[in-house]
């Protein structure tokens, strides 16, 4: 991973330089304690206007308008999601209608959105074909083979194959 320091600080990895990713810090925000600075977490009792400017601010940095983002809301399990152009904004524009902890796409105009706390976010990318996967893995969906069903749905749905992911 490296840190990139412009705007709001965060995190790339080299392995994925032809598509628009980052991994948030805390740092580049307007959340006042004790949500400071990057407060990204709208299940807070942080306002949500300072939420939402954060949000701009990190998509600006990372290269991606905040309306294309997909959220789901993450329990844990092994559930994974095609998400398709018409999903754009789903969680940041408007409730997510999904409960699953790994998101999937080929579409270049939907931002895909995992949160973690002590658990693990898994970007997985197939350059042949172009999509991409964010998986939540905590220890419950590790257990569950969230990863694995990931490459699987994509394989299945993209035509993917596991070893060029």
């Amino acid at each position: 991973m490296e840190l990139w320091t412009q705007a709001v600080p965060h995190y790339r990895s080299p392995l994925l330089k032809d598509i628009p990713h980052g991994f948030a810090t805390r740092n580049g925000g307007i959340s006042a304690p004790p949500f400071d600075t990057l407060n990204l977490g709208s299940s807070t009792l942080d306002n949500i206007d300072d939420i939402r400017e954060n949000y701009h601010r990190f998509t600006n940095a990372i290269g991606v308008s905040p309306e294309s983002l997909v959220f789901a809301k993450q329990v844990h399990g092994d559930v994974v999601q095609h998400v398709l152009p018409e999903h754009r904004g789903s969680g940041f524009t408007f409730p997510s209608r999904w409960t699953c902890d790994s998101l999937i796409t080929n579409s270049p105009d939907v931002t895909l959105t995992v949160f973690w706390a002590d658990c693990v976010p898994i970007l997985l990318y197939d350059p042949l074909k172009r999509a991409i996967g964010a998986v939540h893995a905590g220890w419950r969906g590790t257990a569950a083979k969230i990863v694995s069903k990931t490459v699987s749905a994509m394989v299945d749905a993209f035509g993917c194959r596991a070893e060029t992911i």
